[in-house]
């Protein structure tokens, strides 16, 4: 009977992870109808120790995972926040499954549990699936020892062929951040950032996409 009980557990857990396997790959490959892209972005961020101006500039991507800002300014936000698709953060050292998560009726999402090794540890990321654009809906992330993240998308469709963000709001905590006077471009006088709470507010436009951008542009 033990028998009977593991080899339905180990089925199931098979099953789940086949349905994982199922939905990263139908994200990933209509994803990859786009090789590169350009695009416009304006950012405003409030980040543990500091507030940054707002910013106009220019984001340009290519696969499998070149990413560069024209102003070349760090946007101290997660680099998964800027992915298109699953295939730069899955890989075999990787565990995925589907989680039970119930969505009302009318959302069509499915959600993913990611652990990835990092260094001595692991990172968690629960990844939201908009299964009829086919495009991200939320990702969380948790670091235990460094921050936590929730990354919410908004999605445009890009040239009638794939949803890309049409905004990117990302709310972190920080585990290492020292409490600090930090000069606030948007108000007159320094004030102390009492919170180990920041945020991002991404807004995109103008796409541009699968015109062979050149690899000159991007940073080795």
């Amino acid at each position: 009977m033990k028998k009977i009980f593991l080899l339905l557990f180990v089925s199931i857990s098979l099953s789940f992870a086949q349905d994982a396997k199922y939905y990263i790959d139908k994200l990933n490959s209509e994803m990859a109808k786009v090789s590169d892209l350009q695009v416009n972005m304006w950012v405003r961020s409030r980040l543990p120790g500091m507030t940054v101006p707002d910013r106009n500039t220019k984001l340009y991507f290519k696969r499998p995972k070149k990413i560069h800002i024209a102003d070349k300014k760090s946007l101290f936000i997660p680099r998964e926040a800027l992915l298109l698709d699953l295939s730069y953060l899955v890989d075999s050292t990787c565990s995925v499954k589907l989680l039970k998560k119930k969505f009302k009726s009318d959302k069509p999402f499915v959600s993913l549990e990611i652990l990835k090794p990092y260094e001595d540890r692991k990172i968690k990321f629960i990844t939201i699936i908009d299964t009829v654009k086919w495009a991200f809906h939320q990702i969380g992330i948790d670091d235990s020892s460094q921050m936590n993240a929730k990354v919410d998308f908004i999605q445009m469709k890009v040239d009638d062929l794939v949803w890309l963000p049409k905004e990117i709001k990302v709310m972190m905590e920080s585990k290492e951040f020292e409490k600090q006077n930090v000069k606030n471009p948007r108000r007159r006088h320094a004030k102390k950032n009492n919170s180990n709470f920041g945020y991002a507010y991404i807004k995109f436009s103008k796409y541009k996409i699968n015109n062979n951008l050149s690899d000159d542009i991007f940073d080795e």
